[in-house]
């Protein structure tokens, strides 16, 4: 279990390293490769790993409670967040453009917050909160048969039992794929403000069945290095050929390689994920991995202490708060690009730079996100079941 959860939290540690690299580059005026090779799947790989994860929630608290658990873990944190995050920007406003353009901002500000699409990254939480509630549904009541379908439609709703039609996970992933098909970019402009989390929530969605289904079998992938190598191949030659693109929701002409770029791109970062307890395993031996496990909880962490991966994985989404919104990666590019004597779009030694300033963006999540724990631990505190 705890070794399972440790590969999980370095998968997602990687995709959080992404994501801080995409916001990076972004602001350079180079194209970036290693970026339009990882895009397509560095935000649907969280959306597969929540899904996969459901599984261990297979026998699960009363859905009220479940609602409580997932909006305390994520809709709270993203308007905590929100709201910080748009009082340090309006100070910045008013600094740069005094009331004028600090009010205008706020406006707009507080409209994003409240219609969910968010000030930058952090629009991911509501949308896998949304697709988690779609998800525990189709699960809770998928199940059911045709018969108790009827049955409870005959009795007006008084038999006591909720019934849907069967394979309602199924029918969900197909209407996920319609969604990308049919409902990216700017159409469907009559579902109103609330468009945009709804279109993504419908994606989101079958990425997290996607998860659900797969995720399994590529915990059990007993070949690591040929799955790693055909994910690695097959993801640079999609993204090489078709332009894929789930934050701006532009899934180019072939939208179903969205799907399967996503399944080797989460396949390639888990078998990577997977090579430190690959070699513990193959160097520790089995007497001293039996030992461990006889050992109290305090006694194996002090021995096997998380990794920086591994804590960037369990912070993901504070970091997705974070790190654009709190001005931290705008500010260390610009400081990084005035320290070394170049215009901010430049791209002299590209990835260099890119990783030296990936690095104190990090480095600065990691000193702020105790911080944060010691000022708001409600914030972080699970909700009692």
């Amino acid at each position: 279990m705890k070794q399972r959860l440790a590969f999980i939290d370095r998968a997602k540690g990687i995709g959080i390293l992404m994501v801080v690299f995409s916001h990076l580059s972004s602001m350079t005026g180079f194209g970036n490769r290693l970026w339009s090779w990882y895009n397509p799947f560095m935000l649907t790989l969280f959306f597969m790993i929540s899904g996969g994860m459901r599984r261990k929630r297979e026998r699960r608290k009363a859905f009220p409670a479940f609602v409580r658990s997932r909006a305390h873990a994520l809709l709270l944190p993203y308007f905590v967040f929100g709201i910080l995050a748009l009082g340090i920007q309006t100070v910045l406003n008013y600094w740069r453009g005094g009331v004028p353009e600090a009010a205008a901002k706020l406006q707009i500000g507080l409209v994003r917050i409240f219609t969910l699409r968010g000030l930058g990254p952090d629009w991911f939480l509501p949308v896998l909160f949304f697709a988690e509630l779609l998800l525990d549904l189709c699960l809770r009541y998928g199940r059911k048969s045709i018969a108790e379908v009827r049955e409870y439609c005959r009795s007006g709703g008084d038999s006591g039992t909720a019934g849907s039609l069967p394979f309602t996970t199924a029918v969900l992933f197909a209407v996920s794929v319609v969604a990308v098909f049919c409902l990216g970019g700017n159409r469907l402009a009559v579902l109103g403000p609330f468009r945009f989390v709804i279109v993504k929530t419908l994606a989101a969605a079958g990425f997290l069945v996607l998860g659900y289904v797969c995720m399994p079998i590529m915990q059990t992938i007993p070949g690591l290095l040929p799955a790693a190598a055909i994910s690695l191949i097959g993801t640079l030659f999609i993204a090489g050929r078709y332009n894929l693109d789930f934050n701006q929701l532009d899934f180019g002409s072939r939208p179903l390689l969205l799907y399967a770029d996503t399944l080797l791109g989460t396949c390639f970062v888990l078998c990577v994920s997977r090579i430190p307890d690959l070699i513990r395993e193959r160097f520790g031996g089995e007497q001293q991995e039996k030992q461990g496990r006889q050992r109290g909880q305090q006694e194996r962490q002090r021995e096997n202490p998380r990794g920086l991966l591994q804590e960037f994985g369990r912070e993901s989404l504070t970091i997705m708060c974070t790190h654009l919104e709190w001005q931290i990666v705008p500010i260390i590019h610009f400081g990084w690009a005035a320290v070394a004597g170049m215009s901010p779009q430049e791209g002299k030694r590209f990835y260099a730079e890119m990783l030296i300033k990936l690095g104190l963006v990090m480095a600065v999540e990691l000193g702020l996100i105790p911080a944060l724990r010691r000022l708001m631990p409600w914030l972080y505190r699970k909700p009692a079941s």
